[in-house]
């Protein structure tokens, strides 16, 4: 498994965190340079991942409705036009450099 590491400085959410793998998201590509302005400080690629965190728990698809039976999938996705808002700006702890 390829550790992945969110995009956003001072988030060290990884993907090998002992509870558990975390959902990361790419950025989408029809609203790509929406994204970009919420970065304008560091080079965000249409491979950069965000995780979970900062996104509204409301724009996270995690699952669907199969007649009257919601069933978990277990790759999540964002909701359409859903934008990372939360937690943007973080401390980073000592040693931990821009460079992603």
């Amino acid at each position: 498994m390829v550790n992945k590491l969110c995009f956003v400085d001072g988030c060290q959410t990884r993907s090998d965190q002992e509870n558990g793998p975390a959902s990361f998201f790419r950025p989408p590509k029809d609203s790509f340079d929406e994204w970009k302005k919420i970065f304008p400080e560091k080079t965000l690629l249409q491979t950069s991942r965000l995780c979970w965190k900062h996104f509204a728990e409301e724009d996270i698809v995690k699952g669907k409705m199969i007649g009257q039976e919601f069933v978990h999938q277990e790759r999540r996705r964002l909701k359409k036009g859903a934008k990372p808002t939360l937690l943007l700006v973080q401390d980073r702890p000592p040693g931990v450099s821009d460079d992603r």
